[in-house]
């Protein structure tokens, strides 16, 4: 027998829920099985500027939704925890930093460097921040809270944003 992950547990539940309503027609419970066949498996985030907790020589300008490291200054953004309302794998492999990085938003400075970010994350807002690499996974997570440190910038830059694809289980 195969083992279900909480996702297709619930993608279950909800295909049996919609049989048994008897209020529902062929027609109507056809087409809302195939929505649930379709539910999205991947919970994407984007660590952006509209969810940073904290920063140590970064300036967070919501306007451009950019975070700028200041000239000369190694820099340190903490994003908000994440929670997930149903257990998820994180792996690193899907970027070079173990995040799809994106854009800086409107900012006006370069990007910050890919070789320059060093991703750390923790699964509590109390616990030790550990490395997230290419190779890290991350399995039946249901918080979890990112910190890039960024090495010392000659220049202004901003940080780009980074996107990953939790998997939910």
């Amino acid at each position: 027998m195969a083992v279900q992950t909480t996702f297709s547990m619930f993608q279950q539940l909800l295909s049996e829920s919609i049989d048994a309503n008897s209020d529902l027609s062929d027609t109507l419970k056809a087409a809302l099985k195939l929505r649930v066949t379709a539910l999205p498996q991947y919970e994407p985030i984007a660590l952006t500027a509209a969810n940073v907790d904290s920063t140590t020589n970064a300036t967070v300008n919501a306007a451009t939704d950019s975070i700028t490291i200041a000239d000369t200054f190694a820099g340190e953004i903490e994003w908000d925890l994440i929670t997930f309302s149903t257990p998820v794998r994180i792996e690193g492999a899907i970027g070079d930093i173990g995040a799809l990085v994106g854009h800086i938003g409107q900012g006006t400075n370069p990007p910050v460097a890919n070789a320059d970010i060093t991703l750390q994350y923790r699964l509590t807002a109390s616990g030790t921040y550990a490395a997230f690499t290419r190779n890290t996974v991350l399995s039946e997570v249901t918080t979890v809270q990112f910190k890039a440190v960024i090495a010392t910038q000659t220049g202004d830059h901003d940080m780009p944003q980074l996107h990953m694809l939790p998997e939910q289980l």
